[in-house]
């Protein structure tokens, strides 16, 4: 009866830890509120690429009043406002805002035809505040 037990035991955990973990942390989605509304992004999603959160850039601008120009021969993105003037180059670890260079721990990329890239340096050179809430993998961004 105890060989019995110890082999339904031994069975269970091994059929365990051969399912695939559909829970892992990279399996979860991310939001993203500017001011608390949600941020929508119909084609491609927000994803985490060497532990920082790519974001696609048009949905995330463009509701914050930058204009969004792409020229496709340099593989550059345009930014503007009235305010502030951005310059970033996919693969690039440097983007310019209002003619000062800063750094991105992650370089933007192209993901689905969309280009992403990591928020927090973008948006603090023209003055926005980012956070992130990793309970509920939510980039809070706040322009007040």
């Amino acid at each position: 009866m105890k060989k019995k037990i110890l082999a339904i035991m031994l069975a269970v955990v091994l059929a365990v830890a051969a399912m695939p973990l559909s829970l892992s942390a990279y399996d979860r989605s991310i939001t993203v509120t500017i001011n608390g509304n949600a941020v929508y992004f119909p084609d491609q999603q927000p994803i985490i690429v060497d532990g920082r959160t790519l974001v696609p850039v048009r949905g995330v601008f463009e509701s914050l009043g930058f204009g969004i120009e792409w020229q496709d021969s340099t593989r550059t993105v345009f930014l503007a406002n009235a305010y502030h003037a951005v310059i970033i180059r996919i693969g690039n670890s440097i983007f310019v805002t209002n003619g000062v260079t800063y750094g991105l721990d992650v370089p933007a990329r192209l993901i689905g035809e969309r280009t992403m890239l990591p928020l927090r340096a973008v948006l603090e050179s023209v003055g926005v505040a980012v956070d992130w809430c990793g309970y509920t993998w939510t980039v809070l961004i706040r322009t007040y």
